[in-house]
């Protein structure tokens, strides 16, 4: 390898480390995989185009109440025949937008806050009803729920403020989200080459130690062989001084026999001077 290729495979070394790290950690795949298809699934989902809902309107209970709910009755207007008090209740609520009350003259209750295109659509299908009551026009009321409608506006803009404040803190959270993976993923990547240098160390360190087991073993199968020489010696000694010994006892009793003679020979010279 040249020294030109040298900083061009570290870098792909280096890469491929940092590729193994990522595809290690299940939690970032997710995050930087997953999470944005689970995202988008679910937001699709959420604001997916669907048709126009039915607009709800209640009749209120009396004659020609139950005439007046199947006239108006079609695929965008729901109708239900409800009490005074409920009916009441219910556009206060939000529940229906439109309250008609049957009678002469017919009274219409609404919300002037409310979508136009609803309301015009609304009052489109109430034409019907119109339409069919006498076969001619009647006089009509309309009743503004003015302060209903505006505590139902302060209470949408209230909504939509907290609904704001909901989407600041989620997008800071989700900020927050991603500077910490990212962190932690150089975190990571960090461990991974301090991990991937004290295991070379670690290696490095293992072999010396076995090359100096190795050693050792060659040192220690030495002084065996010289303790074994240092035994055969020593046997080779002990043999050389039981030799020596028994010489030396054969001296001795040859010394007592010479001594025993010459005291035979005394006595027996002193028997031939005393003769």
């Amino acid at each position: 390898m040249t020294d030109r290729n040298k900083p061009r495979a570290a870098l792909i070394e280096l890469t491929i480390t940092r590729f193994r790290l990522f595809f290690r950690e299940p939690s970032a795949l997710f995050w930087t995989f997953g999470f944005p298809v689970v995202l988008a699934v679910a937001l699709g989902i959420a604001f997916r185009n669907r048709p126009p809902e039915p607009v709800h309107v209640a009749v209120q209970a009396g004659p020609g109440a139950d005439h007046a709910s199947v006239a108006l009755a079609s695929d965008l207007v729901k109708t239900t025949v409800e009490d005074e008090p409920t009916a009441r209740r219910e556009l206060r609520a939000g529940k229906v937008v439109l309250v008609v009350v049957p009678g002469e003259p017919r009274t219409y209750r609404y919300d002037e806050t409310r979508p136009e295109a609803r309301l015009a659509r609304l009052k489109s299908e109430v034409a019907k009803y119109e339409g069919l009551a006498k076969g001619h026009e009647s006089a009509r009321r309309e009743e503004e729920v003015a302060a209903e409608g505006a505590q139902l506006a302060r209470d949408r803009a209230a909504l939509d403020a907290e609904r704001a404040a909901f989407g600041k803190e989620t997008a800071a959270a989700q900020a927050k989200l991603k500077a910490e993976s990212q962190a932690l993923a150089d975190l990571r990547a960090k461990l991974g080459v301090i991990r991937h240098e004290i295991e070379a160390g670690v290696k490095a360190r293992e072999a010396d130690v076995h090359r100096k087991e190795a050693a050792l073993d060659a040192e220690r199968a030495k002084l065996q062989e010289s303790a074994e020489a240092l035994a055969r010696a020593e046997a080779h000694l002990s043999e050389q001084r039981a030799k020596m010994e028994a010489q030396m006892a054969a001296l001795a009793a040859k010394e007592v026999m010479f001594e025993e003679r010459h005291r035979q020979l005394q006595e027996s010279m002193k028997h031939f001077v005393k003769a």
